[in-house]
């Protein structure tokens, strides 16, 4: 059980550190400066890293 937990926890890790990767990437192109949009690409990136680790257990468990 608590190995599960560690890997489900890792992924989000991973999908969360990819998520932020690609927002600093429109960043660094000079996307997205302003606070309110800065601001609700944060959120989702967090969201989306939430979505995408439930989809990827759900896959791996379900398989």
């Amino acid at each position: 059980m608590l190995g599960k937990v560690v890997l489900i926890g890792l992924t989000w890790a991973f999908f969360q550190h990819a998520g932020s990767g690609i927002r600093h990437l429109i960043l660094d192109i000079g996307a997205g400066y302003e606070l309110t949009t800065n601001a609700l690409w944060s959120k989702l990136t967090i969201v989306i890293s939430i979505l995408l680790t439930v989809a990827f257990w759900a896959f791996v468990l379900l398989r």
